[in-house]
């Protein structure tokens, strides 16, 4: 089973960043869908992961998902991922170090990341996969900014020092599910938020 970043990796460096700015892209594909496993009707912002290369170090922002401001994120799933790592060094990077997730803010609109390995048991280098995997997130309380977007978040664990693509995502999909409704009180809270930044600058 995939887990939360938290299992057994080489560690180089600070992984998770804190406030990184979401650079105003919109998700490739967006769709109302029936959750299974006793979940209800939630709408679900879907991102093809084809292709998308990463890197090492802290958290960057790939593109994101636009689903509505102060919408709730409800679940992360991800569909027939495959996962092609790179050896620039001699030492190659593991499929176990990569990660992906997403970034959005929490109640009193501080930045907030969910962030998991979809290989954490391939401590090895090369092709792996495809795998599918999903991360309840209810109760971690992630709504969108005040933008409406979620960041799509990739990266590894560990630095080989080349500065070079740690690996490159060969297919799959990542979903997010959420309630299409956002609470008032939520957006209340972002709308202060907002106002705090414009007088900041």
């Amino acid at each position: 089973m995939p887990k939360v970043l938290a299992n057994m990796f080489r560690f180089s460096g600070a992984v998770c960043a804190t406030a990184v700015a979401i650079g105003g892209t919109t998700p490739q594909a967006l769709a109302d869908a029936e959750s299974g496993g006793g979940f209800e009707h939630y709408q679900q912002a879907v991102y093809d992961l084809t292709g998308v290369e990463y890197g090492a170090g802290l958290a960057v922002i790939e593109d994101a998902f636009e689903i509505g401001a102060g919408v709730q994120a409800m679940r992360l799933k991800w569909e027939s991922v495959i996962l092609e790592t790179f050896d620039h060094t001699g030492a190659p990077n593991w499929a176990s170090e990569a990660w992906f997730g997403i970034e959005g803010v929490d109640q009193d609109g501080a930045p907030l990341q969910q962030i998991v390995q979809p290989f954490p048991d391939d401590f090895d280098g090369g092709v792996f996969g495809p795998v599918d995997g999903s991360l309840d997130i209810e109760f971690a309380h992630l709504f969108a900014d005040p933008d409406g977007m979620l960041g799509l978040l990739v990266g590894s664990t560990w630095d080989d020092g080349s500065g070079l693509p740690a690996g490159q995502y060969l297919n799959g999909t990542l979903i997010v599910e959420f309630i299409g409704i956002p609470a008032p009180a939520t957006l209340a809270v972002l709308a202060l938020a907002a106002r705090g930044r414009r007088r900041r600058r």
